[in-house]
């Protein structure tokens, strides 16, 4: 027996018979959800495109497996189920699972073509960019059987090249690869405008289909367009994740359906690896290797004090619980009370709503809590009380009292993630605590004012917007090492997410969204992190980011100078009201405002004085913290 021969090969869904070459070796499981979504995508399109009208001309031979053929076009080893077992087969006639011969029609010179373009721009991350690949098949079938011609193209890759068949290699990088920006309408026409896609287009009866997110461009000539938005669901066995998937033309949605998609550990393995080799019968799969986490995360935990997402309030660690100052408006500050027995692992400030998440250590395990409160100091029941094992990630090790840990919230309604002090990532749903690690997908990096950030499967970098999780941009792996213990930062240049990342020496790294182009700052003095060009602080036009440097004058003092990416000063030097507030952050409010804060820590890195305030507004020194503490409102624990 040859080696070819050791094993079964797989048997394809009925839905995939079509693409046997590109289906032959992938796992059964990763098959079973192609053709899931494939079945449920495929009358969509049919109804959108008239309710799949029959194709026309002479038939030229035939091109494959299908199940819409007529009785007179059954497989011949469909028959024998009637011999067999006759109950089985009239009920997969019933269903339509029989396997038919697939006519194929003599294509004319004036034969049209199916024109289909992939936005594999941020929206359509994990999941839902399964949900896309199955449309390009349900519309690579309907060329198929009118004999027309397919072509697609994808923003997977730079080149946004004109393809002609689906290979392999090619929906593996569909699959795999993603863009740093969403398509807009500038790219469609620009990729729609390429010769070979010109003469198709002109071509009697071709079309042109788009695929992609919420909010996907139309094109200047009629088209076609299937969105696919991510929606939180609730099911028997908990929350749940569908996809709603529109087809629309010109005048609105034509057809609608809500899709279920797989378990998140699922879809992440048929996305890193669509076409891994299956294992021998009886031999056990192998284990995937977890992210490794030997190396700290960079600094996702600042010590003292650091800005709320937004940039709207300050949080500052004290010794009774942690302050959170209004920097903007004429609301007063309030206290957060951490006890004694308690330890502080995540905390979330947002516009109307402050969620905490806090450790009670016993001999035997522990118990984690997560609370909320809103601004006007009304506090809310626990949305998860839970006892946790005392040796979990949470537990051990300790983190110091002054750390703020951050609580990231996640695009799916009620999930968040809590880092631990080794940098383990934990879901934190409603009812669970699940540990990133066998999910092979995304890990959370960082909080920083501007977003969330997570390490894709390609060590790249995925900016989240803070109040939803939606995803706004991917930086590529190639942007720069995340150093352990090194800043993050970022900020919208010109509308275009930028991301500055510390490196060793204090130098610093700026890529940007757009185009992964990345630009290289030199530290004069210390570099505190990158804000957008601001009017009131460089008059000139500045193409990219400003660097907030922090050095000291001849005479000793601290100051803060902003500098263009060239090290040019952008604005006059400003010094700071105490010479010992060493602690600087700096974040942009919702006006692109730049707001800094300095403060002065003790040696358990407590702030003892603080000062802050925004660009064009002064500073607002508080020289006594302690002081100023007794008079602030507390929330209820």
């Amino acid at each position: 027996m040859s080696a070819a021969s050791t094993g079964p090969r797989t048997t394809l869904p009925p839905a995939l018979a079509s693409w046997t070459t590109l289906f032959s070796d992938m796992a059964e499981p990763d098959l079973r959800i192609l053709a899931a979504l494939v079945e449920a995508l495929r009358p969509l399109v049919e109804r959108a495109d008239g309710a799949g009208g029959q194709p026309q001309g002479e038939i030229d031979g035939l091109g494959g497996l299908g199940t819409r053929g007529g009785i007179e076009r059954l497989v011949a080893s469909e028959w024998l189920w009637r011999d067999l077992d006759s109950d089985a087969f009239l009920q997969r006639a019933a269903e339509r699972d029989l396997l038919t011969l697939e006519p194929v029609y003599r294509q004319a010179a004036d034969a049209g073509a199916v024109l289909v373009v992939v936005d594999a721009g941020p929206e359509l991350l994990g999941a839902p960019r399964l949900v896309a690949f199955a449309a390009l098949l349900c519309l690579a079938g309907l060329a198929r059987r009118r004999g027309a011609r397919l072509l697609w193209a994808s923003t997977a890759t730079p080149e946004r090249r004109w393809l002609g068949a689906l290979k392999r290699s090619d929906a593996a990088v569909l699959l795999r690869e993603s863009a740093a920006t969403s398509l807009d309408a500038v790219e469609l026409e620009r990729v729609v405008a390429e010769p070979v896609a010109t003469r198709a287009a002109g071509r009697p009866g071709a079309s042109l289909w788009l695929i992609g997110g919420s909010d996907l461009p139309e094109a200047a000539r009629p088209c076609r367009r299937i969105t696919i938005e991510e929606r939180p669901r609730l099911g028997p066995d908990g929350l749940a994740v569908a996809a709603d998937v529109t087809v629309l033309d010109a005048t609105g949605p034509v057809a609608a359906a809500r899709l279920d998609l797989p378990p998140e550990r699922e879809a992440v393995a048929l996305l890193r690896d669509p076409f891994r080799p299956r294992p021998a019968p009886g031999r056990p799969p192998p284990r995937r290797s977890a992210p490794d986490r030997s190396a700290a995360p960079p600094d996702w935990a600042p010590r003292g004090l650091a800005f709320a997402p937004c940039g709207e309030h300050l949080l500052v660690a004290r010794p009774d619980g942690i302050l959170i100052v209004p920097v903007t408006g004429t609301s007063g500050a309030l206290r957060l009370p951490v006890a004694p027995h308690e330890r502080l692992v995540g905390l979330a400030v947002g516009r109307s709503r402050i969620r905490a998440a806090c450790l009670n250590v016993y001999a035997d395990d522990a118990r984690l809590t997560l609370r909320s409160w809103t601004f006007d100091r009304s506090g809310a029941a626990a949305t998860l009380d839970r006892r946790i094992p005392r040796d979990h990630p949470l537990v051990s090790p300790r983190l110091p009292k002054a750390v703020l840990p951050p609580l990231g919230t996640l695009k799916r309604r009620n999930r968040s993630w809590l880092l631990a002090a080794d940098g383990t990532a934990f879901l934190v749903s409603e009812t669970r605590l699940i540990d990133y690690a066998p999910l092979a997908g995304e890990l959370p990096l960082a909080v920083t004012p501007a977003g969330l950030l997570m390490r894709d499967r390609a060590d790249g970098v995925i900016a989240r917007r803070p109040s939803d999780g939606k995803v706004v941009a991917r930086f590529p792996g190639r942007a720069g090492s995340l150093r352990p213990g090194g800043g993050l930062a970022l900020c919208a240049v010109r509308g275009q997410p930028t991301l500055g990342i510390e490196q060793a020496g204090g130098h610093w790294h700026v890529v940007s969204a757009a185009d992964g182009a990345v630009a290289h700052l030199g530290p004069q003095g210390r570099i505190i992190g990158i804000v957008p060009p601001y009017d009131g602080v460089s008059a000139q036009a500045v193409e990219g980011p400003l660097a907030l440097h922090l050095d000291r004058d001849e005479a000793g003092s601290a100051r803060l100078t902003f500098r263009t990416p060239d090290g040019a000063a952008a604005c006059d030097p400003l010094t700071l009201p105490d010479a010992t507030l060493e602690a600087v952050r700096v974040a942009v409010d919702a006006d692109a405002v730049p707001c800094i804060a300095a403060a002065r820590c003790d040696a358990a890195g407590f702030v003892d004085a603080l000062a802050f305030g925004q660009l064009d507004r002064g500073w607002s020194h508080l020289r006594d913290l302690g002081a100023f503490a007794e008079t602030v409102p507390c929330l209820g624990a």
